[in-house]
């Protein structure tokens, strides 16, 4: 490139920039699927948005096409997996079976190294509402990336999760107002 720049001569400019921009998007996409290759999908997902960045800058609209095609599949990748998981959550909460306590047994109180007694049913309680917190938190990061993808797909995963907290909804009460 300073070979070119020093000639002044446009033509091996192009040629060494078109090149560059080149091998800049065949490694950003080898990196991505390495990354889809080890489940590391978020990681996939950050290479294909520097690929499609780099498909921009070179006016490739074959390139921005596969990389937003890319993005798309690693995004519902994520959300599935993301899904499943706080579905499986979900499911365990329901099928809790509350455990009982042996007489003077005690816990690790909360960020803390003191023990602590509780009763049955504070024990049994907290152990499903851990469950519950993470099943949201999982549901919270699938709808953050249901809102990244774009089109008509974006409102049907939105759907699914909003179905989801409802039936979180539809337990809380069930179990702990009715």
């Amino acid at each position: 490139m300073t070979y070119a720049a020093e000639q002044k001569n446009r033509e091996w400019i192009a040629i060494v920039t078109s090149n560059l921009q080149r091998l800049s998007y065949e490694l950003l996409v080898a990196e991505g699927n390495a990354f889809v290759e080890k489940s590391r999908l978020d990681e996939a997902d950050k290479r294909f948005a520097f690929a499609h960045e780099a498909a921009k800058k070179a006016r490739n609209a074959s390139w921005e096409q596969d990389m937003v095609r890319a993005r798309k599949n690693v995004q519902h990748a994520v959300f599935t997996s993301s899904h499943e998981r706080s579905t499986k959550l979900l499911e365990q909460v329901l099928k809790y079976q509350n455990q009982s306590l042996e007489e003077g047994e005690e816990f690790l109180s909360e960020g803390g190294n003191t023990f602590v007694k509780h009763t049955e049913a504070y024990h049994n309680e907290y152990q499903r509402l851990l469950l519950l917190k993470e099943a949201i938190e999982g549901w919270v990061s699938a709808l953050a990336i249901a809102r990244k993808i774009t089109g008509p797909s974006s409102r049907v995963l939105q759907d699914v999760v909003n179905s989801s907290m409802l039936n979180v909804t539809e337990f809380l009460v069930q179990h702990w107002f009715a």
